[in-house]
C-alpha cells in the first residue's frame, strides 16, 4: 500500500510489550504501584515510533482500568459498556435504549469501532450517492436558528411561476423596475432553495438518515431536520438539524471522501487520547488536531477512499499499528506546569421575568470560556480555549414546592486534586422530581409516556456529568507554596450529554464541555501530572421519585473511577463582566 506502517500481530504485540516502551502505554504506566512522572509521559510522547490502537474492543485509558497504589488490579466499571456503545451494540438498560435513539455517539465522547467505520466507508463506494452534488455547491442553506422549530414561510409554486412568467412578458415591452427585479430575484431564490432542499434530501435518503419517499414540502419539515441531525451526528457535528456552516459545507462533500475523513477523525481521536496530547485552533500552541490528522493520513496512506477501505481491511484484526511520531511543539517538552482559567464572560444576575412574568433574554456579547495555559519559561501559553458554562437562574424544589433560585459560579481560585471518569450525578434533595424522569415514546405513533430516567446519574454518555470530571475545591496559598484546601461546593467541570447547550445555556454553576473536549483535557492533566488511580468509590445513594402513578427509586452503589493527582492542578475563575 506504500504506507509506513508495520501490522503487529496479537502474539507479536504481547512479545513486543515487554521489550519496547510506546505510546500506546502512556497511562498503563500507572498500573505500577507508584504516581506516574510527567517526565515518562513527556518521554512518550515524543517516542520516534507511536503505536496506534486499532482493536474494536479500544477504550480511552481515561476509561480503563489498571493497578493501584497497592499493586491490586483495577476493573473500570464502564469500560466493557464503552465498547458495546461503540460498536452500536445496545445494553438491555435505559441507557441502551437512549444509545439506539441516538444512534451516532460521536458527538458525545464515543466515537465508533473501525469495524463501523469499514462498514460505512464500503457501502458508499458500492452504493454511491447519485444525488445532484452540484445544487448542493450552489445551494446557499439557511440561517433560521437551529432551535428555531418554525416552519419558514415561503412562497407558493404559483406565485413563483407568475413572478417569472410576468417577468419575461415585462422583459419583451421595457427594461424591468426596481420592484420587478426584486420579484424576480426573490422567484429565483426560492426556486434555488427548493432544488437545494431537495438535493439535500436525496443525500439524507441515500445515507439511511431520511426514508422514502422523502418529504417535498417546501419548508424545513421536523422529519428533514431529525435526518440532518442524524447526519450530523454520525459525522461529528456540534448542531441540531442545521443547514448552514459546518452542516452545509459536510453536505457538499462527496459522501465516500467524507467517511474517510471520519476514519481519519477517530484514528486521530484514539491516538491523541492515548497520548494525552492537547491543542487546537482555538489556541496559541499549534493545531495539534489537525496536524495529527494530516501526519496519520500521510502515515498510514489514507489518500482516499479505496486506500482507506483496503487499510481498514488490512488492519481488521490487528490490535495495533507502529507509525512514525509526528513532530512535537516545542512547548510540549519545555512545558513546566499547566492552570486552567475560565472567564465567566458577561454574568447577569438579575431575575430573568419582567413584571409580568415575561422570561427576559439578556444579550450576553461574552460567552464564558475555558482555557488551558502551560508554563514555558517565564510565560504563559494558551493552548485551548473552548466555552463553556457558567450558573443562572432555576427552578428548585423548596418546601414541598418550586421556586426561582440563582446558582452560581463563584469567581475565585480553585484546585483540581482528582479527575474522575464515569462519573456519577447525586442528585440534592432541591433537584425537582421533574428533572429525574423523562418523556419516551416506545413505538412512532404511540403517546409519550413519563419514565424515570436514570441515565441522567450515570455514569454514560447522557449523564448529567459526561463521560469526565474534575471537582473544583476552593483554594489558597500557604506556607511553602503549598494549597490550602477548602471543602467541596458542588463546582465541577465536567462533559455535558447536552452538546449544543455548551454555548447556549446556563448551568447549575458548573463548567461544561462538550464530551470529547472533557476527555481530551483530563487526558491531557494526567498525561502532564503525576497521580495514581484510586478505582471507583463506593456510594449508597437512594430517592423515591414519583413516576405518573406510581413511585420508583433511584438507586446508586459504585461511584465514577478516580484518579488522583499528587499535585493539583490550579483553576483560576474570573469575575467576568457583572451586569445588571
Amino acid at each position: 500500500m506504500g504506507s509506513n506502517v508495520e501490522t503487529l500481530s496479537t502474539r507479536e504485540q504481547r512479545e513486543a510489550r515487554g521489550a519496547r516502551l510506546v505510546p500506546f502505554l502512556v497511562l498503563a504506566v500507572c498500573a505500577l504501584p507508584r504516581p506516574v512522572v510527567a517526565q515518562e509521559a513527556e518521554a512518550e510522547a515524543e517516542a520516534v515510533v507511536w503505536r496506534l490502537p486499532v482493536a474494536d474492543d479500544w477504550a480511552p485509558p481515561l476509561l480503563s482500568g489498571g493497578r493501584g497504589p497497592e499493586g491490586r488490579e483495577q476493573t473500570h466499571r464502564f469500560r466493557e459498556t464503552f465498547v458495546a456503545l461503540a460498536d452500536a451494540r445496545w445494553p438491555e438498560s435505559e441507557l441502551g435504549r437512549r444509545a439506539a435513539r441516538d444512534a451516532f455517539l460521536e458527538p458525545y465522547g464515543i466515537p465508533p469501532t473501525l469495524r463501523l467505520l469499514r462498514e460505512r466507508l464500503r457501502a458508499r463506494m458500492e452504493r454511491p450517492c447519485a444525488h445532484p452534488q452540484g445544487l448542493l455547491d450552489r445551494f446557499r442553506g439557511s440561517g433560521v436558528d437551529e432551535d428555531d422549530r418554525r416552519d419558514v414561510v415561503r412562497a407558493t409554486d404559483a406565485q413563483i411561476e407568475a413572478a417569472l412568467l410576468a417577468a419575461r412578458q415585462v422583459t419583451r415591452a421595457r427594461p424591468l423596475s426596481l420592484r420587478e427585479r426584486r420579484a424576480v430575484e426573490d422567484g429565483r431564490q426560492e426556486h434555488d432553495w427548493r432544488e437545494g432542499l431537495a438535493a439535500v434530501r436525496a443525500r439524507l435518503v441515500c445515507e439511511g438518515h431520511l426514508p422514502e419517499p422523502a418529504p417535498t414540502s417546501p419548508v424545513l419539515d421536523a422529519e428533514t431536520r431529525r435526518a440532518l441531525e442524524r447526519f450530523e451526528r454520525q459525522h461529528r457535528i456540534y448542531r441540531r438539524g442545521s443547514l448552514s456552516g459546518e452542516t452545509l459545507r459536510a453536505l457538499r462533500i462527496e459522501a465516500a471522501e467524507l467517511a474517510r475523513r471520519d476514519v481519519v477523525r477517530v484514528l486521530a481521536t484514539r491516538l491523541s487520547l492515548e497520548l494525552g496530547l492537547l491543542g487546537d485552533a482555538t489556541g496559541h500552541g499549534g493545531d495539534l488536531d489537525a496536524q495529527l490528522e494530516a501526519h496519520l493520513s500521510a502515515a498510514l496512506g489514507l489518500r482516499d477512499p479505496a486506500t482507506t477501505l483496503a487499510w481498514l481491511d488490512e488492519v481488521a484484526d490487528e490490535e495495533a499499528v507502529e507509525i512514525a511520531a509526528m513532530p512535537l511543539p516545542a512547548w510540549w517538552s519545555d512545558m513546566t506546569d499547566l492552570r486552567v482559567e475560565i472567564d465567566r464572560g458577561d454574568v447577569w444576575t438579575e431575575p430573568p421575568f419582567d413584571a409580568q412574568g415575561e422570561r427576559i433574554r439578556f444579550p450576553v456579547e461574552r460567552g464564558p470560556t475555558l482555557s488551558v495555559l502551560v508554563r514555558v519559561g517565564d510565560a504563559d501559553l494558551e493552548i485551548v480555549r473552548w466555552p463553556t458554562t457558567i450558573g443562572g437562574w432555576h427552578l428548585e424544589a423548596v418546601r414541598g414546592g418550586e421556586e426561582w433560585r440563582y446558582k452560581e459560579s463563584p469567581a475565585g481560585t480553585f484546585v483540581w486534586q482528582q479527575i474522575v471518569s464515569a462519573p456519577v450525578w447525586l442528585p440534592p434533595a432541591s433537584t425537582p422530581a421533574r428533572d429525574l424522569v423523562s418523556e419516551v415514546v416506545a413505538e412512532e405513533g404511540e403517546l409519550p409516556r413519563t419514565v424515570l430516567n436514570p441515565t441522567l446519574l450515570g455514569p454514560g454518555h447522557a449523564s448529567a456529568y459526561g463521560l469526565a470530571a474534575a471537582y473544583h475545591l476552593p483554594a489558597r496559598r500557604g506556607a511553602n507554596d503549598q494549597w490550602i484546601v477548602g471543602r467541596d461546593e458542588g463546582i465541577r467541570t465536567h462533559g455535558s450529554v447536552d452538546y449544543t447547550s455548551v454555548w447556549r445555556r446556563a448551568s447549575h454553576g458548573c463548567h461544561r464541555l462538550q464530551n470529547h473536549r472533557a476527555l481530551a483535557l483530563f487526558s491531557f492533566v494526567l498525561a502532564k501530572r503525576a497521580h495514581q488511580r484510586a478505582g471507583h468509590t463506593r456510594v449508597d445513594f437512594r430517592r423515591r421519585v414519583p413516576v405518573g402513578e406510581e413511585t420508583q427509586e433511584l438507586r446508586i452503589d459504585h461511584g465514577g473511577y478516580v484518579f488522583r493527582l499528587a499535585r493539583p492542578v490550579e483553576v483560576r475563575v474570573l469575575p467576568g463582566r457583572v451586569r445588571r
